[in-house]
């Protein structure tokens, strides 16, 4: 019962306040007027909201516009130029990786920022159902591999995790043909 007593005083004093908060809000705002003329001026009529605008508050007219031709003078040679866009990429649309020559982004896992032989193993749980070892980068941060993980330098993954070591497989290329290349990394004891 006090509980209940306690909630209904809360949502009185939250209403209560909310009240007031608003209708002090209403009192201090004054009256916003639009920069824009009034439609009804042109009806001939005494307009008062118009009256009550101070003029440094209306919009000046909107000055009138030409569009810009095509065809102009360049300013440094005086001579005529006219620009055909036909042919040409729009500039304003990305660049697709096909035009730079690149298949698909390259995004670099912080492993693959280091040689294997910087990278040191620190700890491993293997005989769990999804292996993990902990590698330490020359930096002193820690990072945790699993399977297909990729560590290396050389489009290197983790193939399996055992009892005290990592087995990274990394790709050459020689003259073209892709080579894989087994490294075993041991856990420093």
């Amino acid at each position: 019962m006090k509980s209940v007593r306690w909630m209904i005083s809360y949502c009185l004093a939250a209403f209560l306040g909310i009240y007031l908060a608003f209708t002090l809000s209403m009192k201090f705002l004054s009256p916003v007027f639009s920069q824009d003329p009034v439609a009804n001026q042109s009806s001939g009529g005494n307009d008062s909201t118009s009256a009550q605008i101070p003029a440094a508050l209306q919009a000046p007219p909107a000055p009138q516009q030409e569009p810009l031709p095509i065809l102009s003078k360049s300013l440094l040679t005086g001579e005529d130029y006219f620009y055909d866009p036909t042919g040409k990429r729009d500039p304003f649309k990305p660049v697709g990786l096909k035009a730079l020559g690149l298949a698909k982004p390259v995004v670099l896992e912080p492993l693959q920022r280091f040689d294997l032989d910087k990278l040191q193993v620190v700890g491993i749980l293997w005989d769990v159902r999804s292996p993990r070892a902990m590698v330490k980068d020359p930096s002193g941060i820690m990072h945790t591999v699993i399977k297909n993980s990729k560590i290396g330098r050389a489009e290197g993954f983790v193939a399996t995790i055992r009892e005290g070591e990592v087995v990274v497989v990394e790709t050459f290329y020689d003259e073209g043909k892709a080579l894989k290349k087994t490294r075993v990394l041991e856990l420093k004891k």
